[in-house]
């Protein structure tokens, strides 16, 4: 080159040279691109001598030159972010590292950006050296640089902390060390982050299972870390110190041990923390010893030395007292300063409580519903029923909408419950799916049950996702019922769901590495779904989720290829892809480049949504694609398009359908396969879909049901009860009490507990002679003397339910009130006991008050209100002019005055029945005055003369009387 002018080099590099970098043989453009590199590099070693010159010929000349150099420079930074091969791209990245002389034209903004392209670059070394190269720029243009390798260094971060993949943590790890070494400027303000991220990493690093390459690693970092955090260091020494030390004492791991000496000489030399640390962990001076006189490398024992020259010289004397006071176990003393404070924060919300027992409204068939529905659902016993529980009350809930809102702190604790305690996998799956549901009817107001929801979603993860994969338990379309209820919360809280994506995101890429591992790609296609429902979510993890779908485009099974393709087209335009944009080309000029035509149109696809996204930055990958395209013989009508627009440098306009599709469309959600199956038959459940708020009541089915004029025995009215309250679920125009039917027929109580409920539902749509007939059956029933008393007491509480929403029965109240007695349901006797009451009093009935003030004053004393029933006697005798019988102050259990009643009603008997009643009744009132002598002497005199029947009821209080006197 000695013989040749520069410019003249670089006109033969740009008109010769140059055209090879796009040659079929990869080792051609490898040679090409070296030899471009080294012609420009003479000449700006050459043009430097002359850089002062003031001659206008020069001048002319290095302006010619420069044009020159950037028309080459820009075709090989294509080479170095485009070309399918890693030996072209790693040889054109190392000749810039190597050639400063370089930098004057990378710093350039535009030149800069195809840099930052390969920081993601598929291949470990083209990371690293754009790396260098980048970090070396950082001193010509720091604007344009700092802020790239900024986000760069998250992204590391991010990978260190999160990612699933060992190797990919391993390189960032790596990579992470190169960064700092080539860009101090930017470290400085990050020491803290950058520490706390390499200690994590540092304490997994110990134990069996450890990543020894991963420890490595960070140990590396950290050493690159200590030399440019200075004395910053010294901060975090305690903290730090003991890992390195107990990497020195890992005699497993040699590779580990040896970065463990560079490191702590590199930390110790930083910080200038010197002496003390053989006095703070005493083994360490004999570790190095040992060390140095062990087998290890040579180049190892060289580096224990300069750590020893670098802590200084110990105190004899300090080390025999170091020695002395050594523990058997050194790890027990490796950890002096390390002191570990959790603090736990448990935060519970309480629900406020929505479950009324009455109302007015529309939804309170709703309720009622719901309740009888949770009673079953709590009940383990009644476990073979739980499954049309949890339809039924999904049903309901869709009939509902949003009105179900209030209702879900009494119903998802249980739902989260049943799903935690059942040991059958079909019913656990089920109530999964059905919870998913109900996030698509609550939506946003799922928000105060997330974290719930997500440890749900964390218990049932392993379980769901485990390989060899097994049968579906449920039959239907492929889909996951964890990864249904993910979308649907996905969905319900849109952007705020990206706060709780970190808990999803990480096991839905350890799903996919499975896959890959162990060959089985049956999960593959839900949880690539999942990721198109998460959307722009992933925005800020696509360095987690773009490896592993570029992963999936070389595996064989062509499906797979497929949805990961079609998976990155849909994301490519709601996300940020320009970090990941040359590993995401390189892997789909791959698929191009292939034998499956249908692949090969996904793939352009996917290249054109990257170019609409990309805008001018893709153009640098234009020429390669352009190639295989034509390699091929494919003709794609979008890309002549884009390309056209590209290279003419104007806008592109997203006008086809398939950016519109994939930018506005909601993504779909995986669908329940047990949609249709909501508790109810079938075609009560379409009926019910159709017309929720229309049902029309049929009187004929209700008149036939209720038909009572030819039941007689028990097993009679238990069957007519069925039928007749399963009739009225039927028939209800509320959909949440039709739901709720098909239970009924399996579940009987079921039906008698909502019996009211759809009685009064279907009423107000029955025509009165239907009404009619059903009260002839009613009082039927009520007049029957084999009925049921469980069943009498469901219609007390019909009767009762209908006064109560102002429609009462046409059934005369005394008869309700003696079978309310009869059934010892006194709280509702005594309710048509005072009604019969005032209608004495207003004389609207002919009935004898006596009767019926004895009778409140009896249910009064069985409900234990007794100061009712002495007002109910006070008002009898000031206003009703009644009579006070005797038994009524006994009732009262006023014995003084019912004593006076009956000593005197004896003086004044007029035969011996009249006489031997007060007799008896003078007898109790004594036992219970405890007046044991009069009681005593009354009985002799009256036992002597007493008739049989008379004696048996003295005996009781004889024998009281004999034990007292004992």
């Amino acid at each position: 080159m000695q013989w040749f002018q520069g410019h003249e080099l670089l006109e033969l590099a740009r008109e010769s040279v140059i055209l090879y970098l796009e040659d079929e043989d990869s080792s051609t453009r490898k040679a090409a691109a070296i030899c471009c590199c080294r012609l420009v590099a003479h000449s700006l070693s050459a043009s430097s001598t002359t850089q002062f010159s003031s001659n206008r010929s020069n001048r002319m000349g290095g302006a010619k030159r420069r044009r020159l150099v950037e028309e080459i420079v820009e075709k090989l930074l294509i080479a170095a972010v485009a070309d399918a091969d890693v030996g072209v791209r790693s040889s054109v990245f190392k000749a810039l590292y190597r050639n400063p002389t370089f930098d004057d034209f990378l710093a350039q903004a535009d030149i800069l950006t195809s840099i930052f392209v390969a920081l993601n670059d598929e291949e470990y070394g083209v990371r690293e050296l754009a790396i260098l190269v980048a970090g070396r720029l950082s001193e010509k243009n720091p604007a344009y640089v700092l802020p790239a390798l900024r986000r760069y260094l998250i992204q590391l971060l991010t990978y260190l902390d999160q990612s699933m993949d060992s190797k990919c943590r391993e390189e960032s790890a790596r990579l992470l060390g190169c960064l700092i070494r080539s860009c101090p400027r930017l470290i400085l303000p990050y020491i803290a982050p950058i520490h706390k991220a390499l200690v994590a990493r540092l304490c997994e690093g110990t134990g069996p299972t450890a990543n020894i390459v991963l420890a490595a690693g960070v140990l590396a970092t950290v050493g690159e870390l200590a030399k440019v955090g200075g004395f910053a260091m010294r901060q975090y020494l305690p903290e730090l110190m003991p890992l390195v030390v107990d990497s020195l004492l890992d005699g497993g791991a040699v590779s580990k041990r040896e970065v463990a000496v560079a490191t702590l000489g590199q930390v110790i030399q930083s910080t200038g923390y010197v002496i003390a640390p053989y006095n703070e962990y005493p083994p360490l001076l004999g570790l190095l010893l040992k060390l140095l006189n062990g087998e290890l490398e040579w180049s190892t024992r060289l580096e224990v030395l300069k750590v020893l020259g670098i802590m200084g010289a110990l105190d004899p004397h300090a080390h025999k007292r170091n020695q002395h006071n050594l523990p058997g176990q050194h790890r027990e003393v490796l950890r002096p300063t390390i002191e570990t404070a959790q603090h736990i924060v448990s935060m519970e919300e309480i629900p406020t409580d929505f479950w009324p027992s009455f109302s007015a409204s529309e939804d309170y068939y709703s309720t009622v519903a719901i309740s009888s529905l949770m009673r079953i659902l709590r009940d383990p016993s009644l476990a073979s029923y739980h499954q049309m529980v949890v339809g039924s009350l999904i049903f309901v809930f869709k009939s509902m909408g949003l009105g179900c809102v209030p209702y879900l702190p009494k119903v998802l604790p249980e739902l989260f419950r049943a799903v935690r305690m059942c040991e059958d996998g079909g019913l656990k799956e089920f109530i999964t799916w059905k919870l998913g549901t109900l996030v698509s009817i609550v939506r946003q107001h799922i928000r105060k049950y997330l974290q719930d929801m997500l440890s749900l979603v964390s218990e049932l993860w392993t379980s769901s996702f485990s390989l060899p994969a097994p049968k579906r338990t449920i039959q239907g379309p492929q889909g996951s019922p964890v990864l249904h209820l993910v979308e649907q919360l996905c969905l319900a809280l849109n952007d705020e769901f990206r706060v709780y994506l970190l808990h999803i995101l990480p096991s839905c890429i350890q799903v996919l590495g499975d896959a890959e591992r162990c060959n089985d790609y049956y999960y593959v296609p839900d949880i690539l779904h999942t990721l198109e429902v998460f959307g722009g979510n992933l925005d800020e993890h696509m360095h987690l989720v773009a490896p592993v779908l570029v992963r999936l485009f070389k595996v064989e099974l062509v499906d797979i290829r497929r949805h990961a393709i079609v998976t990155l087209t849909k994301l490519i335009p709601k996300v940020q892809v320009g970090t990941h944009v040359s590993a995401l080309v390189h892997h789909l000029k791959l698929v191009l480049d292939g034998n499956n035509d249908d692949l090969r149109k996904d793939a352009a696809e996917a290249l054109c949504s990257l170019a609409h996204a990309l805008g001018e930055e893709f153009t640098i990958f234009i020429p390669s694609i352009r190639k295989l395209l034509v390699k091929h013989h494919l003709r794609y009508r979008k890309w002549d398009e884009i390309e056209n627009r590209l290279l003419r440098r104007a806008p592109l306009i997203s006008d086809n359908l398939s950016v519109q599709k994939y930018t506005q469309c909601p993504p779909d959600v995986i669908s329940d396969p047990l949609e249709d199956f909501d508790g109810v038959p079938s075609e009560e459940s379409d009926e019910t879909q159709r017309q929720p708020r229309s049902h029309q009541v049929n009187d004929v089915r209700l008149r036939s049901a209720g038909e009572a004029s030819q039941r007689s025995t028990r097993e009679d009215w238990a069957e007519w009860m069925r039928h007749f309250s399963i009739a009225l679920l039927k028939e209800s125009p509320s959909p949440a009490l039709r739901t709720c039917a098909r239970l009924a027929q399996l579940q009987p109580s079921v039906g008698r507990e909502l019996f009211a409920a759809g009685f009064a539902s279907c009423w107000a749509q029955m025509t009165e002679s239907s009404q009619e007939q059903l009260v002839r059956s009613l009082k039927t029933a009520f007049s029957s003397q084999n009925i049921p008393p469980e069943i009498l007491a469901t219609l007390l509480n019909l009767a009762e339910f209908m006064e109560h929403d102002e429609k009462p029965l046409p059934i005369d109240t005394r008869l309700l009130g003696a079978l309310a007695e009869k059934c010892r349901a006194y709280a509702k006797a005594l309710h048509y006991k005072e009604m019969e009451f005032e209608a004495v009093c207003s004389k609207k009935m002919g009935a004898n008050p006596v009767t019926v003030v004895e009778s409140l004053i009896h249910i009064n004393n069985q409900l234990h209100q007794h100061e009712a029933a002495i007002g109910i006697l006070t008002y009898s005798q000031e206003h009703l002019e009644v009579q006070l019988k005797e038994s009524w102050y006994e009732k009262l259990h006023r014995w003084d005055e019912a004593l006076r009643a009956y000593t005197m009603k004896s003086s004044q008997a007029s035969g011996p029945l009249q006489n031997l009643d007060a007799t008896l009744g003078r007898m109790r009132c004594l036992a219970s005055l405890a007046r044991w002598e009069d009681l005593s002497t009354l009985c002799r005199e009256q036992w002597t003369g007493s008739e049989p029947s008379a004696r048996l009821e003295m005996a009781p209080m004889v024998v009281d009387i004999s034990y007292i006197c004992l």
